[in-house]
């Protein structure tokens, strides 16, 4: 689906044509609207963004690191092209100190390092932190792994050491016949109230009661849009019978 489906669409509910609503002011209104509900989805917990997985190597006893930037060539995704798209939300890092096998990579769990228990500084962190419990400190456009990865010392992996997936940033619209892509593709109208509400909201006092009326029709198109998309991500486990394979004693 192209973005002038959408443009129509947002026309409509806005009673109004091209005159009234012009092309590049539309194409502005559509990445407003795009971010805004991207936004919104991605805080209730739906994939509502491109998921992208990648890897990177590591640097001897370096702990900092930038994410993925869209420019840099540093992360590799696990397929397509580099760069990597610019990161928007994170989902997962996960890191191996021993080798490049899957099997060996673990999670390393966020924290806070202006808030660390027992009063204790970042800097005994650097120097105390353990293998088996990798933590990251986010710094907005960089993160500080903890342990930092020791080669020269311990002989610890630096190749593809870091693995992650990540909500990638929506590609803005350049012009009405840019795709949309999903999961905005599958209700045309999601997009199209949203534009209609933000349109609205910003004219005479008329047309901001009717912002009401957009809210509304968006909140129940996003609605409908997010049960389609939580039947994935919200699948209740099946019972499974206790297993003795593939774990370690």
């Amino acid at each position: 689906m192209q973005l002038l489906s959408v443009i129509q669409a947002a026309r409509t509910y806005l009673q109004t044509d091209s005159n009234g609503l012009l092309d590049a002011d539309a194409i502005v209104l559509a990445n407003e609207a795009l971010l805004a509900s991207t936004s919104d989805m991605i805080l209730r917990g739906i994939n509502a963004a491109q998921v992208i997985e990648a890897y990177m190597n590591a640097t001897d006893q370096v702990g900092i690191y930038s994410w993925p930037d869209g420019v840099s060539s540093s992360w590799v995704p696990v397929t397509g092209s580099t760069p990597t798209a610019e990161m928007w939300m994170l989902k997962t890092l996960n890191v191996n100190y021993q080798d490049t096998t899957e099997n060996n990579y673990i999670e390393a769990n966020l924290i806070d390092v202006g808030n660390l228990p027992n009063g204790q500084g970042y800097m005994w962190l650097r120097n105390n932190s353990v293998t088996r419990n990798p933590q990251f400190d986010n710094r907005g456009a960089t993160f500080e792994i903890f342990p930092a990865p020791n080669n020269s010392v311990d002989g610890q992996n630096l190749t593809k050491f870091f693995y992650m997936m990540y909500f990638a940033a929506p590609t803005l619209y350049a012009s009405d016949s840019s795709n949309v892509l999903y999961p905005f593709n599958l209700n045309v109208n999601v997009l199209a109230s949203r534009m209609a509400w933000i349109q609205s909201s910003r004219s005479n006092e008329e047309s901001q009661l009717r912002a009401k009326e957009y809210q509304a029709i968006n909140a129940s198109e996003s609605g409908k849009l997010e049960q389609i998309l939580k039947r994935g991500n919200q699948k209740s486990p099946s019972p499974q019978g206790i297993q003795t394979t593939g774990y370690e004693f």
